[in-house]
Order: C-alpha cells, then sequence, then structure tokens
C-alpha cells in the first residue's frame, strides 16, 4: 500500500515512465552508440552542484570548499542515495509487484541505473579517472581474483 494518495502515487509513476520521456525526446540515441568517455562528458555538462557546498564561516563571510572535495563529496553522496532508490525498487519487485518484473519496474529500474551511472561519471572524472580507464581496471582486477 502506498504512502501517497492516488493522485501523487499516477505522478510519481508518469514521472518515472522511461517510455514517455524517450517518446517525448524523440529516441536522440535512437541508432546511436556512445562510448563510456562520451557519456562521461556528455554528464559533465549537466552537473550544477559546484558552489553548493559554501557555507558562512563565524564572521559571516562564504567560505567555499575544495572543487575537487567539492565534487567528490557531492557525487559521493548522490551515488549513495541512488543506489538506495534501485534498492527500493527491488524491494517494491517484491512487496508491490509479488516478484514479477513488470515493464514499469523495469523502467524505473533503468531510470535509478541511469542515475547512479552519472554520478559515477562525475565522481570518476573528479578524481581524475576515464570511465572506460575505471571499466578496465575493475575488469583487470576481477579477472586477476577469479584466476587464482
Amino acid at each position: 500500500m502506498s504512502v501517497y494518495s492516488p493522485e501523487v502515487e499516477k505522478d510519481l509513476d508518469e514521472n518515472y515512465n522511461t517510455q514517455k520521456i524517450l517518446e517525448k525526446s524523440r529516441k536522440p540515441w535512437e541508432g546511436k552508440r556512445m562510448t563510456l568517455n562520451e557519456y562521461q562528458e556528455e554528464s559533465a555538462k549537466t552537473a550544477n552542484f559546484h558552489g553548493c557546498m559554501a557555507h558562512l564561516d563565524g564572521y559571516g563571510i562564504k567560505t567555499y570548499v575544495d572543487s575537487k572535495l567539492e565534487a567528490i563529496t557531492y557525487c559521493s553522496l548522490g551515488l549513495t542515495g541512488e543506489a538506495g532508490e534501485v534498492a527500493d525498487n527491488v524491494k517494491k519487485l517484491f512487496r508491490d509487484d509479488h516478484a514479477k518484473l513488470t515493464p514499469d519496474r523495469t523502467d524505473k529500474l533503468r531510470a535509478e541505473i541511469g542515475d547512479v551511472l552519472w554520478y559515477v561519471a562525475n565522481l570518476s572524472k573528479a578524481l581524475g579517472f576515464s570511465l572506460e580507464e575505471v571499466a578496465t581496471y575493475n575488469l583487470l582486477k576481477l579477472k586477476n581474483r577469479y584466476e587464482k
């Protein structure tokens, strides 16, 4: 049972309906492929968190956090939140959908996984890594682990 009213629940469902989003955007990537690094560069253009961690010190002077530290912190916290939303949708797969993976739940999961990817891409960039470098390193690490 949802804690939201039917009107709010409908609005939430509509906002997560990836099919509607794709139809509205006319699927700009249809027939195209992008590399992980291309995604990383495009996602960085949508980052609007710069300066969000500024605060006033005891004298009322605005103090800014180092931009690299700000990006690392913001993206790490955002990644944690979005990973939680993926887990929440998996929970709802069992609670609400009775362990049946519906197209609607798949759309919601795709949307949340995309948000996770955005934070991973921007966290990697803040640390000076390309996504392709991170992916390659990860596969080599796993291959070495399982070859032993």
